[in-house]
């Protein structure tokens, strides 16, 4: 239950600058669920993301012990 909760929450939780988060939300990435499945390549074709953005979503993903590329079929069994 921990995971899907924490993959249900807003992408707000990372406390991402705005400079990062308003291209998520224009690509329609709100959720933490929507991120985590996209790879470091689809960020980086993402209009205003770059490469020192998609290395700070990746940062704030880790400290949460999330990461990019993410199956959330086989993480929510844990």
């Amino acid at each position: 239950m921990h995971w899907e909760k924490l993959l249900s929450a807003s992408i707000i939780v990372l406390d991402l600058p705005m400079r990062i988060a308003y291209p998520l939300d224009d690509a329609k990435i709100r959720k933490l669920k929507d991120l985590v499945v996209k790879s470091r390549n689809d960020l980086l074709k993402i209009n205003r993301l770059g490469v020192k953005a998609v290395d700070e979503i990746e940062h704030c993903l880790d400290r949460i012990g999330l990461s990019l590329g993410m199956d959330i079929k086989k993480a929510a069994d844990y």
